[in-house]
Protein backbone atom coordinates (compact mmCIF):
# COMPACT_ATOMS: atom_id res chain seq x y z
CA UNK A 1 0.00 0.00 0.00
CA UNK A 2 1.35 3.34 -1.07
CA UNK A 3 1.47 6.08 1.92
CA UNK A 4 -0.44 8.96 1.49
CA UNK A 5 1.33 12.28 0.46
CA UNK A 6 2.31 14.57 3.28
CA UNK A 7 2.27 12.36 5.86
CA UNK A 8 5.28 12.56 8.72
CA UNK A 9 7.43 9.71 9.24
CA UNK A 10 5.71 9.27 12.93
CA UNK A 11 2.12 8.61 11.08
CA UNK A 12 3.59 5.86 8.58
CA UNK A 13 3.04 3.14 10.94
CA UNK A 14 -0.80 3.55 10.28
CA UNK A 15 0.02 2.81 6.26
CA UNK A 16 2.81 0.16 6.81
CA UNK A 17 2.22 -3.49 6.16
CA UNK A 18 4.55 -5.71 7.16
CA UNK A 19 6.43 -8.00 4.34
CA UNK A 20 8.59 -10.02 6.05
CA UNK A 21 9.47 -11.12 9.59
CA UNK A 22 12.81 -12.88 10.56
CA UNK A 23 12.72 -13.78 14.18
CA UNK A 24 16.33 -14.12 15.57
CA UNK A 25 18.22 -16.41 18.71
CA UNK A 26 18.02 -13.61 21.10
CA UNK A 27 14.30 -12.49 20.74
CA UNK A 28 15.02 -9.97 18.46
CA UNK A 29 12.77 -9.90 14.62
CA UNK A 30 13.41 -7.91 11.84
CA UNK A 31 10.69 -6.45 10.60
CA UNK A 32 10.80 -5.31 6.54
CA UNK A 33 7.97 -2.76 5.73
CA UNK A 34 6.47 -2.56 2.23
CA UNK A 35 7.11 1.36 3.18
CA UNK A 36 10.71 0.15 2.62
CA UNK A 37 11.22 0.93 6.56
CA UNK A 38 13.44 -2.34 8.02
CA UNK A 39 13.32 -1.95 12.17
CA UNK A 40 15.13 -4.60 15.20
CA UNK A 41 13.10 -5.21 17.92
CA UNK A 42 13.76 -6.91 20.75
CA UNK A 43 10.68 -8.96 21.93
CA UNK A 44 12.07 -10.28 25.06
CA UNK A 45 9.86 -8.15 27.73
CA UNK A 46 6.68 -9.63 25.68
CA UNK A 47 7.33 -13.25 27.46
CA UNK A 48 6.38 -11.51 30.40
CA UNK A 49 2.76 -11.24 29.36
CA UNK A 50 1.03 -14.53 30.64
CA UNK A 51 0.18 -15.41 27.01
CA UNK A 52 3.10 -15.50 25.50
CA UNK A 53 5.02 -17.46 28.25
CA UNK A 54 5.32 -20.34 25.90
CA UNK A 55 8.11 -19.02 23.64
CA UNK A 56 9.98 -18.57 26.24
CA UNK A 57 11.53 -21.43 24.30
CA UNK A 58 13.27 -19.62 21.29
CA UNK A 59 12.49 -22.62 19.14
CA UNK A 60 8.83 -22.03 19.74
CA UNK A 61 9.29 -18.28 19.76
CA UNK A 62 10.85 -18.07 16.15
CA UNK A 63 8.33 -20.91 14.53
CA UNK A 64 5.44 -19.26 15.96
CA UNK A 65 7.08 -15.83 14.40
CA UNK A 66 4.59 -14.75 11.49
CA UNK A 67 2.71 -12.05 9.71
CA UNK A 68 -0.99 -12.07 9.96
CA UNK A 69 -3.19 -8.56 9.51
CA UNK A 70 0.17 -7.06 8.26
CA UNK A 71 1.50 -7.55 11.71
CA UNK A 72 4.33 -9.32 13.02
CA UNK A 73 2.52 -11.89 15.36
CA UNK A 74 2.40 -15.27 17.16
CA UNK A 75 0.16 -17.25 16.02
CA UNK A 76 -0.96 -19.37 20.24
CA UNK A 77 -2.41 -22.49 18.78
CA UNK A 78 -1.59 -25.12 15.97
CA UNK A 79 -3.27 -23.33 13.22
CA UNK A 80 -1.16 -20.42 11.94
CA UNK A 81 -3.23 -18.33 10.07
CA UNK A 82 -5.71 -17.98 12.93
CA UNK A 83 -5.91 -14.41 12.91
CA UNK A 84 -8.18 -15.02 16.10
CA UNK A 85 -5.63 -17.03 18.11
CA UNK A 86 -2.81 -14.98 18.34
CA UNK A 87 -0.43 -11.76 19.67
CA UNK A 88 0.04 -9.07 17.65
CA UNK A 89 2.70 -6.64 17.55
CA UNK A 90 1.58 -3.04 16.48
CA UNK A 91 3.28 -1.12 13.67
CA UNK A 92 3.36 2.04 15.91
CA UNK A 93 5.46 -0.20 18.66
CA UNK A 94 7.39 -1.54 16.09
CA UNK A 95 7.99 1.88 14.23
CA UNK A 96 8.57 3.91 18.10
CA UNK A 97 10.34 1.07 19.73
CA UNK A 98 12.29 -0.64 16.94
CA UNK A 99 15.84 0.26 15.98
CA UNK A 100 16.38 1.32 12.24
CA UNK A 101 18.29 -1.64 10.52
CA UNK A 102 20.16 -2.03 7.81
CA UNK A 103 21.39 -5.01 6.52
CA UNK A 104 25.26 -5.83 5.66
CA UNK A 105 25.12 -7.20 2.26
CA UNK A 106 28.37 -9.51 2.06
CA UNK A 107 30.83 -9.70 -0.56
CA UNK A 108 30.28 -11.81 -2.94
CA UNK A 109 33.36 -11.77 -4.51
CA UNK A 110 36.15 -9.20 -5.75
CA UNK A 111 35.57 -10.19 -9.14
CA UNK A 112 32.24 -8.29 -9.05
CA UNK A 113 34.12 -5.59 -7.20
CA UNK A 114 36.61 -5.36 -9.70
CA UNK A 115 33.97 -5.19 -12.93
CA UNK A 116 31.84 -2.54 -11.20
CA UNK A 117 35.02 -0.91 -11.07
CA UNK A 118 35.62 -1.10 -14.83
CA UNK A 119 32.26 -0.38 -15.64
CA UNK A 120 31.67 2.66 -13.78
CA UNK A 121 34.70 4.08 -16.38
CA UNK A 122 32.69 2.78 -19.48
CA UNK A 123 31.57 5.72 -22.12
CA UNK A 124 27.78 5.73 -22.66
CA UNK A 125 28.05 3.86 -25.97
CA UNK A 126 29.68 1.33 -24.30
CA UNK A 127 27.68 1.02 -21.14
CA UNK A 128 24.64 0.36 -24.30
CA UNK A 129 26.44 -2.67 -26.05
CA UNK A 130 26.60 -3.95 -22.16
CA UNK A 131 23.16 -3.56 -22.01
CA UNK A 132 21.97 -5.01 -25.58
CA UNK A 133 24.03 -7.93 -24.88
CA UNK A 134 22.38 -8.45 -21.58
CA UNK A 135 18.75 -8.26 -22.96
CA UNK A 136 20.19 -10.93 -25.82
CA UNK A 137 20.96 -13.26 -22.90
CA UNK A 138 17.89 -12.42 -21.25
CA UNK A 139 15.92 -13.55 -24.69
CA UNK A 140 18.33 -16.55 -25.33
CA UNK A 141 17.33 -17.79 -21.56
CA UNK A 142 13.72 -17.12 -22.36
CA UNK A 143 14.29 -19.02 -25.44
CA UNK A 144 15.80 -21.75 -24.02
CA UNK A 145 12.99 -22.31 -21.03
CA UNK A 146 10.33 -21.78 -24.35
CA UNK A 147 12.13 -24.48 -25.58
CA UNK A 148 12.57 -26.82 -22.68
CA UNK A 149 8.42 -26.47 -21.96
CA UNK A 150 7.78 -27.46 -25.37
CA UNK A 151 9.69 -30.64 -24.97
CA UNK A 152 7.98 -31.23 -21.94
CA UNK A 153 4.92 -30.80 -23.07
CA UNK A 154 5.58 -33.08 -26.05
CA UNK A 155 6.49 -35.75 -24.06
CA UNK A 156 3.45 -35.29 -21.81
CA UNK A 157 1.31 -35.74 -24.97
CA UNK A 158 3.05 -38.64 -26.44
CA UNK A 159 2.25 -40.29 -23.17
CA UNK A 160 -1.02 -39.41 -23.04
CA UNK A 161 -1.34 -40.95 -25.91
CA UNK A 162 -0.10 -44.05 -24.98
CA UNK A 163 -2.73 -44.28 -22.53
CA UNK A 164 -5.53 -43.46 -24.55
CA UNK A 165 -4.95 -46.84 -26.36
CA UNK A 166 -5.57 -48.80 -23.35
Amino acid sequence: MKKPENMGYTEIYQWARVVQVVPCDNYDVIVYYDTGHTFKINCRHLLDKPVMQQFKDIELFKKHCVILNSNVAWYLGDDRYDDWNCYDLDNEIVFKEGTKYVEEIPKINNNIEKLMNIINNFSEKEIEQVLTFVEFLEYKRKNRIEEITDKVINKNMEALKELSKY
